[in-house]
């Protein structure tokens, strides 16, 4: 048999999904769920899909190259948060737009990243 230990800060996202948000600063900020799967790093890459305009979040050590630091309030003891990461010269130089207001996106993971498709924002309920 195979037992595994239940982890009580799932219980509360069990019927959400991972979600992505473009700020009106220029920060690319996840939710728990988005963050927890690509493994809570310290630094990501970003990197652009221009033919289907998606956006691939991966993690990777803090000194490889393009490496984007993740700040996280959940390092100081809590790991039910969310994190950010400052990406306006990315969004900048992909086109992406930031400075209309914040947008919401949902993520899936493949290939070992997050990818957000930034053409499909969600509405308030959470639909595309």
């Amino acid at each position: 048999m195979t037992f595994e230990a239940y982890d009580r800060t799932l219980d509360r996202w069990t019927n959400r999904r991972a979600a992505v948000s473009i700020r009106k600063g220029g920060a690319i900020a996840l939710n728990f769920l988005a963050f927890r799967v690509i493994g809570n790093p310290e630094a990501v890459q970003l990197l652009f899909d221009r033919a289907g305009k998606q956006i691939g979040i991966k993690p990777c050590h803090a000194e490889d190259e393009h490496a984007f630091k993740v700040y996280s309030p959940g390092r100081n003891g809590r790991a039910d948060k969310s994190a950010s990461i400052h990406a306006r010269g990315f969004l900048r130089y992909y086109k992406i737009a930031y400075e209309d207001g914040a947008r919401r996106f949902k993520a899936r993971y493949e290939d070992g990243m997050l990818i957000v498709d930034a053409r499909e924002p969600l509405n308030k309920e959470g639909k595309a």
